[in-house]
C-alpha cells in the first residue's frame, strides 16, 4: 500500500512537471516563464526524491 501511494505521488509530480514545461513553451512573458520553470524544477526534485524512497 505504501509503495502504491509513493508511485502515485511520483506520477503526479511527473505529470505536473511535464505540464509546466509545456506551458513554458507557450508563455510570452519572461516573468511567467521563470515562474513556470521554478514550478517544473520543484516537481522534478520531488519526483526524484520519491524515486529514492522506492
Amino acid at each position: 500500500m505504501f509503495k502504491l501511494l509513493i508511485n502515485f505521488k511520483y506520477k503526479f509530480h511527473l505529470l505536473l512537471q511535464n505540464y509546466n514545461e509545456a506551458l513554458i513553451q507557450d508563455a510570452l512573458c519572461e516573468k511567467l516563464k521563470a515562474s513556470l520553470q521554478q514550478k517544473a524544477s520543484y516537481h522534478e526534485e520531488k519526483a526524484g526524491s520519491l524515486i529514492a524512497r522506492l
